[in-house]
């Protein structure tokens, strides 16, 4: 969702600036690539990501490849990606969205080393769509891991190379004992303290790389059943000793003397050259309107993403996408009606997708009309869709009929928990309103599918204070 700075700007009557752009796009079999740079440029980019998609699939079938939300990869020119980048001029990041996954990158770091860290983004797009509560060694480990793919022109790749200067700071800091790295996971380490991240991502990449293809690949059967005890809530030792090996000093050895080993194992194969996924793309290029509307999603500037949106809808009044992030806008400056209108008149459009159904059930329950709330959508048209489905729920609780809400609630907690995060949101914009009953619900649910991290849903479900957390009964669950 979008700032209140940001639409503090929108409707601050900027002056006129220069005529709005477009963008150019080419569209593979499994990526949409858009940005500033020319088509040649786009289209070496599309080639090298289904490259890498192709290789990770032949390598690992059982493995899922696809984000679970569509990706687009932004291009941008020289130092603009700052406008965009929290962290400034750098070669790439990962955006996650509601209903849409960003990778945004330098145009001059494809083809260098700097390319790695676009590798490293997708995989945790990758990484998101297979699982998603991996540690975080793991999770970064398996990034740096497939982030050294690299493709020839005769269809020759590799995955799994060293990267030196991990090398490096295994070699000269040395390792964390595993009880406290798994223990810790990352977390006590600050961004600024570059001594400790140094060790951290490179000791997350050694171990995903030992388990992988250490000891002559002694340790790969065991790699799948470590992780998914992980997943499960085992605590990490008793997992590693249950799954692993009991000998964790013989382990811990081994693994030690693995970056100086003079041979290091990597995976080399070759594409079919028939591979059409890799071959065809195809050239176009995005509307002022859909270029003002990505703009709009992605700038940090509220000055210029105001702008952008305001472009996009000159351009074309009518855009959909455009109108609902308008509504997201007005939304959070509190100006729930209009936004409802806004979202009402767009979600009884054929075409309109689900998100936005669930966004207008979602302001026209805080606006207390939830008759509206009902019948502004089918429920064909919102199947699936954890925050429709949920504002379902609470009009029907509303309106005194319990015996309806009930199912609906349970089919939300049943829903997969990559769409939980739908939930949170939710959650969060009834407490703010006051609507305890509601916040509640989304409380219960969560809690149920939370593995007994309860100590994370008033920061991660409704994030206001312990007072709110009291009103509306979150409590912990006794221990086991």
């Amino acid at each position: 969702m979008v700032t209140a700075a940001v639409c503090a700007a929108l409707f601050a009557g900027a002056a006129p600036a220069r005529a709005a752009d477009s963008w150019n796009k080419v569209e593979s079999r499994h990526f949409l690539i858009v940005g500033e740079v020319g088509h040649a440029r786009l289209g070496s980019i599309a080639k090298t990501l289904e490259e890498f998609r192709l290789a990770t699939t032949l390598m690992f079938p059982d493995r899922l490849v696809d984000a679970d939300r569509p990706l687009t990869i932004v291009v941008l020119q020289g130092n603009s990606i700052a406008d965009y980048a929290p962290g400034g001029n750098i070669a790439g990041l990962y955006r996650r969205q509601p209903d849409r996954e960003f990778i945004i990158m330098r145009s001059d770091a494809f083809g260098g080393e700097d390319f790695r860290r676009v590798l490293h983004e997708y995989q945790h797009s990758i990484t998101h769509a297979n699982v998603m509560r991996l540690p975080r060694w793991a999770e970064e480990g398996f990034t740096e891991f497939y982030s050294t793919f690299t493709a020839s022109s005769d269809g020759r790749y590799q995955i799994g190379l060293p990267i030196d200067h991990h090398l490096r700071a295994l070699s000269s800091k040395g390792f964390v004992p595993l009880e406290e790295f798994f223990a810790d996971d990352g977390r006590s380490i600050s961004t600024s303290d570059t001594f400790r991240v140094s060790v951290f991502y490179a000791q997350s990449w050694a171990l995903v790389h030992f388990l992988t293809f250490g000891d002559e690949g002694k340790w790969n059967p065991s790699f799948t059943p470590f992780l998914r005890a992980l997943v499960s809530g085992e605590p990490p030792m008793h997992a590693f000793r249950r799954t692993v090996t009991t000998d964790v000093e013989t382990f811990m050895a081994h693994f030690r003397a693995y970056p100086n080993s003079s041979s290091f194992s990597y995976i080399w194969a070759k594409f079919d050259p028939d591979e059409t996924a890799v071959r065809d793309s195809s050239e176009g290029k995005l509307s002022v309107a859909e270029t003002g509307y990505l703009k709009a999603r992605l700038l940090n500037d509220p000055q210029k993403a105001a702008k952008a949106i305001d472009d996009a809808l000159t351009a074309e009044p009518e855009n959909s996408p455009a109108r609902a992030l308008k509504a997201e806008y007005l939304f959070a400056r509190h100006e729930t009606a209009e936004a409802a209108d806004e979202w009402s008149a767009l979600a009884r459009a054929s075409s309109v997708d689900a998100r936005t159904c669930g966004l207008a059930m979602l302001a026209l329950n805080l606006l207390a009309r939830h008759e509206e709330s009902l019948a502004v959508c089918s429920e064909g048209k919102t199947r699936g869709d954890v925050g429709s489905a949920f504002e379902r729920a609470v009009a029907l609780e509303a309106l005194g009929r319990q015996a309806e809400a009930a199912p609906v609630y349970t089919s939300v907690g049943m829903a997969p928990e990559a769409r939980l995060s739908a939930l949170r949101w939710h959650g969060r914009r009834h407490l703010e309103q006051g609507q305890f009953v509601a916040a509640r619900r989304a409380a219960d649910i969560w809690l149920a599918r939370a593995s007994g991290d309860s100590d994370g849903i008033a920061s991660l479900v409704f994030s206001a204070g312990r007072r709110d957390a009291r009103k509306i009964g979150v409590s912990k669950p006794a221990p086991n």
